[in-house]
């Protein structure tokens, strides 16, 4: 294994004992809906693994109808935000 920053692979050790939690639980998981999503301007964009699947990266999720992206800019979310109003008000 390579050696990895410390903040790195304290990550990569939580997705290992994840795995391995869900083997012994008899679980398995959908590895192809786990991303990464890289935070920060120094972010080394340490690829991370889940089990022997290479997890992908990501420009921006979605969660709680929040949009978060890598440049923490809150344009998009402005945009998602003004475009659910404006329905909202149409609909009105």
């Amino acid at each position: 294994m390579v050696d990895l920053p410390e903040g790195c692979a304290a990550i990569q050790k939580d997705l290992d004992r994840l795995e391995k939690w869900a083997s012994r639980n008899f679980l398995t998981f959908s590895k192809g809906k786990y991303k990464v999503l890289h935070l920060g301007r120094n972010n080394s964009m340490q690829e991370y693994m889940l089990a022997v699947i290479q997890l992908e990266s990501s420009l921006a999720e979605e969660d709680l109808r929040i949009l978060v992206d890598t440049s923490l800019n809150m344009s998009q979310q402005c945009a998602l935000a003004e475009m659910v109003a404006s329905g909202i008000l149409s609909s009105i």
